[in-house]
């Protein structure tokens, strides 16, 4: 179990240059309070830093185990590493798995094809295994309306399924053109060179062109997923939100075939308002029931097509109906909201009509900004549009000026 290179740690500092007005022992102290109550991530020690103090401190504050799982690394490699946390250790390349009380959740391994990532599971065959994938493509430039805004609408996404409660996901996505995404090595950008799917300049361009263009970026991205050893996949849209705890209930049941995820609201983000949704679905996937045709990231479409079949488009261009295909039963939880009102869906739908305020629990969960609760952000909510009222009384006005 013990590591056979030594860790990876910040080189040390030169004592001539140390800090002198923060001793040695403050700044562990520091250090361990951060990862006592959860506030970092993770912490880096260098060689230097790894005293017989360090170690005491450690067992002091993170516990006994923690501690003497410290003191072993310190004797083999003169280095305290990366410590998680929840208790694990982040590896080298060579040193394999390390766990701690046989967590695997508490440790990350061989930094290969997931290389970067800051949380991760176990490692088999040297790729880094995730527990799930959220896997989303953006649409051809040439089909929106406004694409700066369509990148704008998919950070946003990424931001609120960032929120995870579980760590062991990361996010793929995939398109034409390089997007701005949030500064975190859980996200990872997939590039591909398709055409166009319609000559449209705009994003209802029919749905077998929505079918061709979605169905074979979210191929590329099932391949992508694969390589980094994901357990699960989540296709989603650019411009939805999901619910904070789907990665950890995919964790908590890895063998599980998937689920169907139920969307319960239409979400317009601009409004601060919902309104209930019935029909939309996605699905979490075990990535083994996808077809394998051992494509590279870089398939042409017309190989994609070969390889996947007609799968193509009813399993991943198209998200009803690999659900009742595979008899996935529902998440026992409102898993995702269908965002609407943006311009740039092929639906259209902007929920212009009546609705009801985002509570801040909802917006906790979602990672959706809550309706304020001032009596202007309350009608605004509530009320239907200025656009749906003229709407609704245009054949009104239509009549009269027909009687005059």
């Amino acid at each position: 179990m013990m590591p056979a290179a030594g860790l990876i740690a910040r080189p040390p500092f030169p004592r001539a240059s140390r800090p002198r007005s923060q001793p040695r022992l403050r700044l562990c102290r520091s250090i361990c309070t951060g990862m006592k109550t959860g506030g970092l991530r993770f912490i880096h020690f260098s060689p230097a830093r790894a005293s017989p103090r360090l170690v005491r401190i450690l067992r002091n504050w993170c516990g006994r185990s923690i501690g003497r799982l410290a003191s072993q690394f310190r004797s083999s490699t003169g280095s305290v590493g990366r410590v998680h946390p929840r208790g694990g250790y982040w590896g080298s390349p060579a040193e394999g798995v390390v766990t701690h009380r046989g967590r695997p959740n508490g440790v990350v391994g061989p930094r290969t094809a997931g290389a970067g990532f800051s949380m991760c599971g176990r490692a088999q065959h040297g790729i880094v295994l995730f527990m799930l994938a959220l896997v989303t493509s953006l649409r051809h430039p040439h089909n929106s309306n406004d694409y700066p805004r369509v990148e704008r609408l998919l950070y946003e996404s990424v931001v609120s399924w960032l929120r995870q409660t579980e760590d062991r996901f990361m996010i793929i996505v995939v398109g034409n053109q390089e997007p701005r995404l949030p500064p975190d090595s859980r996200v990872r950008y997939v590039p591909v060179a398709f055409p166009p799917p319609s000559p449209i300049a705009s994003p209802r361009t029919g749905i077998p062109s929505i079918l061709r263009d979605r169905g074979t970026k979210l191929a590329v991205g099932l391949a992508a997923a694969r390589q980094h050893g994901a357990q699960h996949i989540l296709f989603i849209d650019a411009d939805d939100f999901v619910s904070r705890r789907v990665a950890a209930h995919v964790a908590a049941h890895p063998e599980a075939i998937g689920w169907r995820v139920n969307f319960p609201w239409r979400v317009n983000v601009e409004r601060r308002a919902i309104h209930s949704h019935e029909g939309g679905t996605f699905s979490i996937v075990r990535t083994d029931l996808y077809p394998d045709p051992q494509l590279p990231l870089d398939a042409t479409q017309s190989e994609l097509y070969d390889g996947y079949g007609e799968k193509l488009e009813r399993w991943l261009g198209s998200h009803l109906h690999i659900g009742s295909d595979l008899g996935l039963p529902p998440l026992p939880f409102d898993g995702a909201l269908y965002r609407v009102g943006t311009g740039e869906s092929h639906s259209g739908i902007s929920m212009g009509g009546l609705g009801r305020p985002i509570s801040r629990a909802l917006a906790q969960e979602f990672g959706v900004p809550a309706t304020p609760r001032t009596p202007a952000g309350l009608l605004r909510a509530v009320l239907p549009s200025q656009r749906a009222w003229k709407d609704r009384l245009a054949p009104f006005r239509g009549a009269r000026g027909s009687e005059r």
